[in-house]
């Protein structure tokens, strides 16, 4: 049948769901106006910029329309895909490249192993939500995501890592051999540190990739030693601070208690009443004030759902209340960092615009001057609150 090349317009988006404009979208992925609308993120970008995209005068978007035009009312005017030719055997899988377009029908979870080389024993692992690409085959267990959409989702959250640096994965048809999956160039992540062309990611079944963090090169080690504040004395300082004698367990229970004590149906919940609520999105490595948000966010989601109870049937391997793993889990925080936001919170809501409020405080947090990130922030108000205590009667 003759297909027609047209721009869409708004009557064809006015009944479509959240998943059929990321469908849309994904179709043409290269046409996203990164420059404007910054990167697309099917979890997080809403409706109404998926549909300016699509419809502005600049849109370079279009839709296939048949000649003839279907029966269904709900479908009328929009594109339909061609039938999906058979999912390719592993020996047929396509080289890294460009990932073709593809419905996308649903999220799914991976825990992050990332060992930072640049520094001795700095290890971090952090789980993220991606889009599953080709849904058709993820029914074996192991299924495909796009490498930019893992980065994007790492380096927009509490455990980002500053730059310059390199963030790879091991190649598995040539062990010993590394993919790199983003090249961030200055000391923050930008939307052009990921390549053009977005890499097919195999994720084993048990959800878990291992990436690393590395140096670009001498240029770029000399440019982050000059660059970059020496913050291993306030990492060491909010660490002994911060943490509590039940994280002091090996790391590999701890990974253990979040991977394997929620179901994916669990998780999925209890995620999307984090990503529901206000403060979510302040999850990134920016000034002062935004991470004083994030930290009094995860602490109130943490008061307000610790212990409280799944719904009928969720509860089927952590028992009838939410319990840290699945806080943590929800997150994508590890204990010692849950704990710093607890500590930090409290500490923010005695001094900064609580019964104690201290100027030097207010300033130190609206000033957002802390490029070393969260650690010097955390530190500060640490010792602030060791050099001011409270008398038990002001408590």
């Amino acid at each position: 049948m003759e297909q027609l090349e047209r721009r869409y317009d708004p009557a064809d988006l006015a009944r479509l769901k959240r998943s059929d404009l990321v469908a849309l979208v994904q179709r043409q992925l290269d046409k996203w106006p990164t420059q404007t609308l910054g990167k697309f993120r099917p979890q997080k970008t809403n409706m109404d910029i998926m549909k300016t995209a699509l419809t502005s005068a600049n849109s370079q978007f279009t839709n296939n329309k048949p000649a003839e035009r279907p029966a269904s009312p709900i479908v009328d005017n929009l594109w339909l895909p061609p039938p999906r030719p058979p999912s390719p055997g592993p020996s047929e899988r396509p080289a890294p490249g460009v990932i073709a377009p593809q419905s996308l029908s649903e999220y799914r979870s991976i825990l992050l192993l990332v060992e930072d080389t640049r520094s001795i024993g700095e290890k971090v692992s952090h789980r993220v939500r991606v889009s599953v690409i080709n849904p058709e085959s993820a029914a074996t267990g192991e299924w495909q995501a796009s490498s930019q959409e893992i980065v994007d989702e790492l380096q927009a959250s509490i455990a980002a890592f500053r730059g310059p640096a390199r963030i790879g994965i091991s190649d598995p048809e040539n062990p010993g051999y590394t993919i790199f999956l983003a090249t961030i160039t200055g000391p923050e992540y930008q939307a052009n540190d990921a390549p053009s062309s977005p890499i097919l990611v195999d994720v084993p079944q048990s959800g878990t990739l291992k990436l690393t963090v590395s140096h670009i090169g001498g240029a770029a080690k000399r440019l982050q030693s000059e660059s970059l504040p020496d913050t291993k004395g306030e990492l060491s300082a909010s660490t002994q601070v911060n943490i509590d004698p039940q994280s002091l367990v090996s790391s590999s229970k701890k990974k253990k208690s979040i991977t394997e004590a929620l179901t994916e149906k669990e998780l999925t919940w209890i995620t999307e009443k984090a990503q529901s609520t206000t403060g979510f999105d302040q999850n990134r490595r920016l000034s002062n004030s935004e991470r004083v948000r994030y930290w009094r966010f995860a602490a109130a989601f943490s008061t307000a759902y610790y212990k409280a109870q799944w719904p009928r049937g969720i509860e089927l391997s952590g028992g009838k209340s939410v319990k840290k793993n699945a806080i943590k889990a929800a997150l994508g925080m590890e204990t010692t960092m849950l704990t710093q936001a607890l500590n930090m919170a409290k500490i923010v809501g005695i001094y900064y615009d609580g019964p104690h409020r201290s100027s030097e405080v207010v300033e130190r947090i609206d000033s957002g001057s802390d490029s070393a990130g969260s650690e010097a922030l955390a530190n500060f108000l640490v010792q602030w609150e060791k050099d001011h205590p409270l008398s038990t009667s002001s408590l």
